[in-house]
């Protein structure tokens, strides 16, 4: 009776929209998160403050980081909005201009009301959850699996950021309309309508214009191509054909126009066409953690917390993890061509986002295969067709398996995003919030804030943009970024030797800025407007492990303002005297 009644439910036309409803609510607490990280780097731009005009983009271009020009870059090393160890060919720039449209919309009209930018984030996540509703319906029917897989989408926790986070916008708004291209193809091959042979390469276009991600989209075309389409092979490709070249006419033009990102961040951005071979060896190391991630438990940047070794080790159980869940499924995939599709949709989403970090909040599109995979198997537990004709034996390794998959993507997952968004939107959770700082005053915006050390170095690139509105310092300083404990010694009336317990880019954390490719040298000198900084020594694998800072005043000078990170917050820093040395404790990374 119970599982009848359960079987009505997943079958409802009414499912959809009520699984939409449940997944925006899981996420609403956003709407109390206000700007964050990258955000403030955002509305820097589109407020056009008047803060650092200098080196501020077009309001067309707020994904332009950092383009790779020698003198901004400087300039920005000079102001705090690039860590000192950075070289000045650093580049960090994505094209997404319809994502981009929907941010000066948010400036255009409610400038001071983040609350109601979060509310077009859940809009726009309402619309992706209904737009899978109705791919899950067309491809497998109102059965029960499609049911399944439009609850396990909707309350899929990889979603949390990009639902919650302002600058993530482009990732639900890419799936949207990557889902909506799939869809339009299936209605083309499928059912032969005309729309969709205009409307799948248009909205594909649509997608990458939102993020780059969207190649994820690209995927499943080509998956539906292999496996769902019922042409011949010569109509098969030229189906496809308008998509392909709607590929490239995107990827030229973002070429053309300098998007990109430098050698410097070769082991967190990377362009597969710059660099194929380094490519395929990410894909063999970082699809199975992705994969894990998506399917099953940890999420993808857990592999932060490790270090070499540990990334090696995750991916090994993303391997087992894998093998394991390929065996269990061959009777499903070998029967079903469905399933065969959204394995195969999920691979090929899988293998563009290991150009960049395993994170969670990358898997959207991956996340569109999974869930329809798992839908597709859970379907068959609950109808009784799994246990059929099967030992006690048999069962029970499937009935474990499938007990685990409940608890992580029923019950974890949802509790997982409310506690997230909640967490999130809590006062303070800002990372290092350099808001906090202590004593900042009207007369600041004359002095150089130094802080001494910071817990994640990433978000204090957009430091000085933090402050927004109150008063802002001449420039950032953030002399170091390890979490180990940091011996600080006092050379002279300006001087300065910093010595992290684990050196200098233990993590990864304070590893996203730093050119592990081309490191610093022992001797390297690097010159900014306020002080000069010379690595003395490196650790055994060539880290720095002792760097001077040799200010261009004293220490005590009154331009200075000095801070430091310690038992969870900011606190004001005393330079030790002339001779003297100090340690600052050590503290817990967020990476």
């Amino acid at each position: 009776m119970f599982r009848k009644f359960i079987e009505k439910i997943l079958v409802s036309r009414w499912l959809g929209p009520v699984a939409a409803l449940v997944g925006v609510l899981l996420v609403s607490p956003s709407l109390n998160l206000g700007w964050f990280a990258d955000d403030f780097y955002t509305r820097w731009i589109l407020t056009q403050s008047p803060a650092y005009s200098d080196v501020r983009p077009a309001q067309s271009d707020i994904f332009r980081f950092f383009d790779g020009d020698p003198h901004r870059n400087q300039r920005m090393k000079d102001i705090g909005m690039l860590p000192w160890w950075v070289s000045t060919g650093f580049k960090i720039s994505f094209w997404k201009p319809l994502t981009t449209l929907t941010h000066i919309i948010d400036y255009k009209f409610w400038p001071e009301r983040p609350d109601i930018m979060h509310a077009q984030n859940l809009l726009w996540f309402g619309l992706l959850l209904l737009g899978a509703s109705l791919l899950y319906r067309r491809i497998m029917g109102g059965s029960v699996a499609a049911g399944i897989s439009i609850v396990l989408f909707a309350i899929d926790y990889s979603h949390t950021f990009p639902a919650i986070w302002l600058a993530n916008r482009n990732a639900v708004m890419a799936a949207f309309f990557g889902i909506l291209a799939i869809y339009a193809h299936h209605q083309w091959r499928r059912h032969g309508s005309r729309m969709g042979i205009a409307l799948g390469p248009v909205l594909l276009m649509m997608c990458l214009l939102s993020a780059e991600a969207g190649i994820g989209a690209m995927g499943y075309i080509l998956a539906y191509t292999l496996v769902l389409d019922r042409g011949t092979w010569w109509r098969r490709l030229a189906a496809v054909l308008p998509y392909i070249i709607v590929v490239l006419i995107w990827r030229i033009m973002w070429s053309w126009q300098g998007y990109g990102v430098s050698d410097d961040m070769i082991d967190f951005y990377l362009d597969p066409m710059a660099h194929p071979l380094r490519f395929i060896e990410m894909i063999f190391l970082r699809a199975p953690i992705l994969l894990l991630g998506q399917l099953a438990f940890p999420p993808a940047e857990v592999h932060g917390l490790f270090g070499p070794y540990g990334v090696l080790l995750h991916c090994l159980i993303g391997v087992a993890f894998l093998s394991i869940l390929a065996i269990v499924l061959l009777p499903l995939l070998r029967r079903s061509a469905e399933a065969r599709f959204w394995a195969l949709g999920m691979l090929l989403a899988t293998i563009p986002i290991c150009s960049t970090l395993p994170i969670n909040r990358q898997l959207l599109f991956v996340g569109i295969g999974a869930m329809g995979l798992l839908g597709q198997y859970l379907a068959l537990a609950l109808s009784g067709e799994l246990w059929q004709g099967k030992s006690l034996v048999r069962r029970l390794p499937q009935a474990a398996l499938i007990g685990v998959l409940v608890l992580i993507h029923i019950i974890f997952a949802p509790l997982g995003m409310l506690v997230v968004a909640k967490r999130a939107s809590a006062p303070g959770h800002t990372i290092a919030s350099l808001k906090a700082i202590p004593g900042m005053s009207a007369a600041d915006c004359d002095r150089d804030l130094i802080i001494v050390n910071h817990p994640v170095p990433p978000v204090s690139v957009f430091g000085p943009l933090t402050f927004d509105g109150q008063s802002l310092p001449r420039s950032l300083r953030v002399l170091a970024g390890s979490s180990s404990a940091l011996g600080v010694q006092r050379l002279d009336e300006r001087s300065l030797i910093l010595c992290p317990k684990s050196g200098y880019f233990c993590n990864m954390a304070s590893r996203i800025f730093y050119d592990m490719e081309h490191p610093l040298k022992q001797g390297e000198t690097i010159e900014l407007s306020n002080v000069s900084i010379t690595v003395l020594e490196l650790t055994e694998d060539g880290r720095p492990a002792k760097v001077l800072f040799r200010f261009h005043v004293a220490l005590e000078d009154p331009s200075l303002k000095w801070v430091y990170w310690e038992e969870g917050k900011f606190k004001e820093f005393q330079p030790p005297g002339i001779g003297e040395s100090i340690e600052i404790p050590a503290f817990k990374s967020f990476l």
